[in-house]
């Protein structure tokens, strides 16, 4: 008999990440001095340090267990008995859901982010960061026969995960200006009783759109209708405090009566951080009212962190409180300014590179922005001129020819962005991430290209100079 594995370890096939693993292993043709040999514009890396009180946490997490052990050596009892009692709580397996002071700090931050939410310690989790975090809500709600229902174009990773959990993910096909029909939204909604979840990914990702307090309305009132009050809605916001749109809000800013039947989701650990590898998610979870009895979901979900992975580690949530406090005002007064100015820097910063990628690529013949990023750290190039155009058979540049092009990147044609995605490793050294690695419904529009908005400007500016080479060399200008 031979060895069979669960169904959820066969994740379904994804452009995306696809490109990640042949990112790692293509040679770049481009070697010019000075120059980086590959541009990887395809993911979510920020390119500005980190915001220095992560350094400076962990460091006070090292020093403040050094000072207690200097004090078990004292003659005083009773500091001794205090110290130990103080590491062995911070040497010790913290609650699944976060310590009571991380908790307390994760609500504070939510009643600040989302004013009105009225959050409590006991609603909130702390993760080892926002995939955590969006896959426990999901472990809540999703098991076999039930659906998640989500717009198009979508992050891979919630095809994965409810895949995983023995669900169905439906999506909404958008408008063609990327935004949300509500038109669609419904007919899916009344096609899929088994629909239990909707994810609200805002701002989107890839598109970078940002909703309006109009549109978040319309999708409240939509659920509001009786054949749908059973859905409960996840907030998937690790973008959010990176939007640059005029009166930015979120669902439950506008909404707040929906605050029991929803979920929300960010990842600190890019927007107080600027460092993704601290690995910190935050999750508000509502209580709900089942067969007349309040359920808490945040317990429910601790319950599953304790049986499955249990807590984010004690310095990871020691640095999230001195960040936290020091976006609240509290804590170390030193650490405020610090705070702001690093906040202030770096929206600034990504704020320019979006007016660049703006600047350089609006009107571009061959690669033209799809739509004007609102928030994220995602920009949209369309590829639509490429599309049924031959893939030449080879192609020679900076003085290096490049042979069995089509052999190469996977087609004699370029009939999907995938195909120019290859094409752009392969010959000009820059990783993107084809728009199919969005899409679930056949025939969708697929002719896109996400590039990432948080690399130096430098490094956009290269990726106008290549895209141009790119064209030249593919002979667009010919057609």
């Amino acid at each position: 008999m031979s060895v069979r594995f669960a169904t959820r370890t066969k994740l379904p096939p994804n452009p995306a990440s696809a490109m990640w693993v042949k990112a790692q292993s293509a040679p770049s043709p481009l070697n010019q001095s000075g120059h980086e040999s590959m541009i990887d514009v395809a993911y979510a890396t920020p390119h500005l340090p980190a915001n220095p009180l992560v350094e400076t946490a962990l460091e006070m997490w090292v020093e403040k267990k050094a000072s207690l052990r200097s004090q078990l050596k004292e003659g005083d009892a009773d500091v001794a008995t205090a110290a130990l009692k103080e590491i062995v709580g911070m040497d010790t397996y913290q609650p699944s859901a976060g310590s009571t002071r991380s908790r307390e700090l994760v609500a504070k931050v939510f009643n600040k982010l989302i004013p009105g939410l009225e959050a409590q310690a006991g609603n909130c989790c702390i993760t080892n960061g926002a995939t955590q975090a969006l896959m426990m809500c999901l472990q809540v709600f999703v098991e076999r026969g039930v659906s998640v229902a989500v717009m198009d174009p979508s992050y891979p990773l919630y095809r994965k995960q409810v895949h995983s959990l023995g669900g169905k993910l439906v999506t909404v096909p958008c408008l063609s200006n990327y935004r949300a029909s509500l038109v669609e939204l419904e007919l899916i909604l009344r096609a899929n009783p088994s629909v239990r979840c909707l994810i609200i990914n805002d701002p989107t990702n890839p598109s970078g759109i940002k909703y309006t307090k109009e549109e978040l309305n319309a999708v409240a009132t939509l659920l509001e209708k009786d054949e749908f009050k059973h859905i409960i809605v996840i907030c998937d916001e690790p973008y959010g405090e990176l939007v640059w749109t005029e009166y930015p809000v979120r669902f439950l800013q506008v909404v707040p009566r929906f605050k029991n039947r929803t979920c929300v989701v960010s990842s600190l650990a890019k927007a107080m951080a600027g460092s993704p590898a601290l690995r910190c998610g935050i999750i508000y979870a509502p209580d709900i009212l089942v067969d007349g009895k309040i359920v808490s979901v945040a317990t429910k979900i601790s319950t599953l962190m304790l049986n499955i992975t249990c807590a984010l580690s004690s310095p990871v949530q020691y640095a999230f409180n001195v960040l936290a406090e020091a976006m609240l005002g509290e804590g170390e007064p030193k650490n405020v300014p610090i705070y702001q100015k690093w906040t202030d820097d770096a929206s600034a910063a990504y704020e320019s590179n979006r007016q660049l990628i703006i600047t350089l690529f609006a009107k571009h013949k061959f690669f033209p922005l799809v739509t004007i990023p609102e928030g994220g750290f995602f920009a949209l190039l369309g590829v639509s001129a490429w599309i049924d155009k031959p893939v030449p058979k080879s192609v020679t540049i900076n003085g290096k020819t490049i042979h069995n092009l089509p052999a190469l990147i996977g087609g004699d044609y370029f009939y999907i962005d995938l195909l120019v995605a290859n094409f752009l490793l392969h010959v000009v050294g820059v990783v993107t991430v084809p728009g199919s690695g969005f899409y679930i419904h056949k025939g969708s529009r697929n002719n896109f290209l996400r590039v990432s908005l948080a690399v130096k400007p430098d490094t956009l500016m290269q990726l106008k100079e290549r895209l141009d080479a790119a064209c030249a060399v593919a002979g667009l200008y010919s057609f």
